[in-house]
């Protein structure tokens, strides 16, 4: 084994425990006939996550034009759909936090988690077999393997970048630099904080959707938020005042599209894909108020 990868199986096990209230709440949003009030009734026994829950509630992205005072509120004014995906963005967001020149690189991929959150929900909306919070929880926790990378194994993210500029895919790269690419890590990292087998599947197997074991239609519903959600963030990158250099550099690293199978599956044509951008693109400045409140 090689040292990369023993810093990968030191990170993980170092990981912070994931919040059992949110596990919680994973479970009982597995029914479909859950109601606002039940979820409310488990989020309320952890007082720091109903403040996080409720701050969130009150950001711009939501939009509400007076505060919202209590989490019974919030679930009656927007549903157990969101309540899930607000409790999973609460509980996420906190592992996105860095020092230093750390900070950046942890920001932008929380940026990116929330945008595929998004997209993931778009994409099942359309898809219909996938509920809309099983698809943002997929999409949020997609690319969580990331942070194993950045924090605990030296000088792999910048060697995987150069490898990128060289010409090779993000897998192959990562695989080539650590010996397991980011969901595969995700995934182990999933497993260990206990999550259903159906998000451990997801996270391990969204680059590879061929591969899925337990709901295809999930991975492939995140798969293709994902390659939406880059390709969005791509897009912003090159509009913005950066300097040349590192714009050039980020243009060299585009991803692959999404997977042609997947597409099909989920009954997606090029029409329907570049709708979903589209969409996505008009709710990309409305979803920093979310990025900004959740870290």
């Amino acid at each position: 084994m090689n040292s990369r990868l023993h810093q990968v199986f030191d990170g993980i096990r170092a990981l912070e425990p994931w919040s059992p209230v949110a596990l919680r709440v994973l479970q009982l949003a597995a029914r479909a006939d859950v109601v606002p009030d039940e979820l409310v009734a488990v989020i309320g026994t952890d007082a720091a996550l109903t403040a996080r829950v409720l701050r969130l509630c009150n950001s711009a992205f939501y939009g509400f034009q007076r505060e919202i005072g209590s989490l019974r509120e919030a679930g009656n004014l927007l549903g157990a759909d969101v309540l899930v995906s607000l409790v999973m963005t609460s509980c996420t967001g906190r592992f996105f936090r860095g020092a230093g020149g750390e900070h950046e690189a942890r920001r932008e991929l929380w940026e990116r988690s929330i945008l595929t959150a998004l997209a993931a929900e778009l994409v099942a909306e359309v898809h219909g077999g996938v509920d809309r919070p099983r698809a943002y929880t997929g999409g949020l926790l997609a690319n969580i393997g990331e942070l194993v990378v950045l924090g605990h194994v030296q000088g792999a993210a910048e060697r995987i970048r150069a490898y990128r500029r060289a010409g090779l895919e993000r897998l192959e790269a990562e695989q080539r630099v650590i010996g397991l690419h980011h969901g595969q890590i995700g995934g182990r990292m999933a497993r260990r904080w206990r999550f259903p087998e159906e998000l451990v599947d997801c996270i391990a197997n969204h680059p590879t959707p061929e591969r899925a074991m337990c709901d295809p239609e999930l991975v492939g519903v995140v798969h293709v938020a994902e390659t939406i959600a880059d390709a969005l963030k791509l897009e912003h990158e090159a509009e913005s005042e950066r300097r040349a250099y590192e714009r050039a550099e980020r243009r060299a690293e585009p991803g692959p599209g999404p997977d042609p199978g997947a597409l099909a599956r989920l009954g997606v044509d090029s029409t329907g894909l570049a709708e979903l951008q589209r969409t996505l693109r008009g709710e990309f400045e409305r979803a920093r108020a979310l990025i900004e409140t959740a870290v």
